[in-house]
């Protein structure tokens, strides 16, 4: 039987041997060290600090706000990036920066017509 290497929530962690089977908590069971290896998948490491500061472990990922992630030093860019990596991860996908399958709105344009029509 061979299993394959490596975590699906975690493209970094590597198991060793390809006959050992790789443990992947479920984000709500995450450590502190795992949710700032999240963190830097997510190109948003260097906010790692400020959470293990915080004890932000994956029990209260889903429970941050807006307000929270202001609080932790986060900008407002990097804020709404996160929200939805941990959207992603509550709706149980592997690529936490994933979009969405499908689009949840089709885009309209209007055009106003020339003057001369």
């Amino acid at each position: 039987m061979t299993v394959p290497l490596g975590c699906p929530k975690f493209a970094s962690r590597n198991c060793g041997a390809a006959n050992q089977a790789c443990y992947c908590p479920p984000p709500g069971y995450w450590s502190v060290v795992d949710v700032s290896r999240w963190l830097a998948e997510q190109g948003l490491g260097h906010y790692a600090e400020a959470f293990a500061e915080n004890g932000t472990g994956g029990d209260v990922l889903p429970d941050l706000t807006d307000a929270d992630l202001k609080e932790l030093g986060l900008n407002l860019g990097d804020r709404k990036r996160l929200l939805k990596a941990i959207a992603a991860l509550a709706a149980g996908s592997t690529d936490a920066r994933a979009e969405p399958a499908e689009p949840t709105a089709t885009p309209v344009i209007l055009v106003k017509p020339s003057a001369g029509s």
